[in-house]
């Protein structure tokens, strides 16, 4: 076991493993949950290419899947054109394409029976548009076309000469690949990576890089992850792409580097690709911002080593300056970026203090929304926790107990925990080994402490309850009878407090 293993309770949010104790410390480093939003970026892409060719209201009348179905099978090829230009058009509606009514008329092997025999240019690309179409749909859908052999056929349409073509190829294998780990594997296992990779290094067309980036962000996707074999030839890609000046294409592959970092950091700290990422934290567009920052995020929650390699890339003057921006989910994000690093060492806490985090810190913890207050917490708790004698001083010095005290009063009992930790880790620290005097006791006795503990004897939550009382008699010698406590009407205000801490996911749309 690492040193580290014995500092700290190391526990991710999402999971409940890798429980890490010493001296009954509660110093966390936390991976955060992310909605799912793959569903509203597949509608993204799709509608970006199809609102020009959407119906209008006054369009969309019923169809007749009947003649459409047998203008499929004519010889004329205007015919056949003008069935599939009618059908595309009605899967690109935007409020309930009749993805299903295709299906049920088997129309998907007509497409890919089309699609196989046919020299067309333009038949196939309305083809494979409505493939797309279609994969943006459920799982069940999506399972219709990888059942009808189509994953071997557009990946071979991917290296057509026609751009348009092997661009939507492409698009229709992201959707797939996006469905489902299944799926995603499926993609991988025809060696559709490799054509792209291929193709990605003949190329400089932007609207090429930004459906290839996008898809290559699918392949990082779902769990279990895929092989590391793919993940190190997607980052060989990345290590170029990221360089690109367009914005859609940096936003992509930066959340791919983010779905990596999940589960296979060590890969993106031996690509040499960190100081770009770092780089891409100024970058003057929110959606770069945010992908390249929780990629950092996620670095940081792993182990010391991991942590240094980023700080020694220079990233704190850009957390400084994230620290302050004006978007709450990229502030929120910083900080709990920063309650990691704070889980660190010592000299990893010490980083934070020179470059003068903490009052920022205090600041948001006094006057933010609770959200973000709650991240704050977190980064001052943390440093508490794992710093030393001079790291708590500092922090008391500054103004942090008032704001931190002031958290025992929500609802949310992680928080309360860390929090009565990081109190009873400062009054140990100030309690003079030689006497009976502890250095810390006026001023945390001044912040209203004990009335906050005894508060808390009345709390639902039994790991709280002892906590405080057993804070109360081991440095207020607090023997009071029940009788002597806060009357219950004033306890119930407390506990009650309709002040609530989210979950801490973040919501990007």
């Amino acid at each position: 076991m690492t040193s580290r293993e014995n500092q700290r309770i190391f526990e991710k949010i999402y999971t409940q493993n890798d429980v890490k104790k010493k001296d009954n410390l509660i110093n966390e480093k936390r991976n955060l949950q992310r909605e799912d939003f793959l569903m509203e970026k597949r509608k993204e892409k799709l509608f970006l290419k199809t609102k020009e060719t959407l119906l209008s209201d006054s369009e969309q009348h019923p169809f007749d899947l009947f003649k459409l179905k047998e203008d499929l099978t004519s010889s004329e090829i205007e015919t056949k054109k003008k069935a599939l230009i009618g059908l595309r058009k009605m899967l690109s509606v935007e409020k309930d394409p009749p993805i299903q009514q295709i299906i049920n008329f088997n129309l998907v092997n007509t497409f890919i029976d089309i699609l196989e025999h046919h020299d067309s240019v333009d038949i196939k690309f309305e083809i494979v548009w409505i493939l797309t179409n279609i994969a943006s749909g459920t799982s069940e859908q999506t399972s219709v076309i990888v059942e009808s052999g189509a994953i071997p056929i557009l990946a071979a349409l991917i290296q057509h000469e026609n751009e348009n073509l092997k661009e939507q190829a492409m698009w229709a294998l992201g959707n797939i690949a996006g469905d489902s780990h299944r799926h995603r594997d499926l993609v991988l296992n025809n060696h559709v990576l490799d054509i792209i990779l291929k193709e990605i290094s003949l190329t400089t067309q932007v609207s090429f890089l930004r459906i290839a980036t996008w898809t290559l962000s699918n392949f990082c996707r779902g769990k279990p992850r895929p092989n590391s074999k793919y993940i190190k030839n997607i980052l060989i890609a990345l290590k170029k792409i990221i360089f690109s000046e367009d914005t859609e294409i940096l936003s992509d592959g930066c959340w791919a580097l983010s779905y990596i970092s999940e589960e296979k950091v060590e890969l993106i700290t031996e690509s040499g690709i960190l100081q770009r990422i770092i780089e891409l934290l100024t970058h003057n567009d929110f959606e770069v911002q945010t992908p390249a920052l929780r990629t950092i995020g996620n670095i940081v929650s792993g182990d010391d080593n991991q942590t240094q390699l980023v700080l020694n890339c220079s990233i704190l003057p850009c957390l400084l300056i994230l620290l302050n921006s004006p978007k709450k989910t990229i502030k929120k994000e910083t900080c709990w970026t920063l309650s990691n690093i704070a889980a660190g060492n010592s000299h990893q806490i010490q980083a934070l203090i020179d470059n003068r985090f903490f009052p920022v810190l205090i600041h948001i913890l006094k006057n933010a929304d609770i959200d973000i207050k709650k991240e704050a917490a977190w980064s001052i708790c943390n440093a508490i926790l794992g710093g030393k004698e001079i790291h708590v001083s500092y922090l008391i010095k500054q103004g942090c107990l008032k704001p931190l005290l002031d958290l025992l009063e929500f609802a949310d009992v992680r928080l309360i925990k860390i929090t009565l930790e990081s109190i009873e880790t400062i009054l140990k620290i100030g309690k003079n080994q030689n006497c009976n005097e502890n250095k810390f006791i006026t001023i945390i006795e001044q912040a209203g402490t004990v009335e906050k503990l005894e508060i808390l004897q009345h709390h639902k939550n039994n790991t709280i309850y002892e906590k405080s009382l057993d804070i109360l008699e081991k440095y207020f010698e607090c023997q009071e009878s029940l009788s002597e406590h806060p009357s219950h009407e004033h306890v119930n205000d407390v506990l009650n407090n309709k002040q609530q801490i989210p979950d801490c996911s973040f919501d990007f749309s």
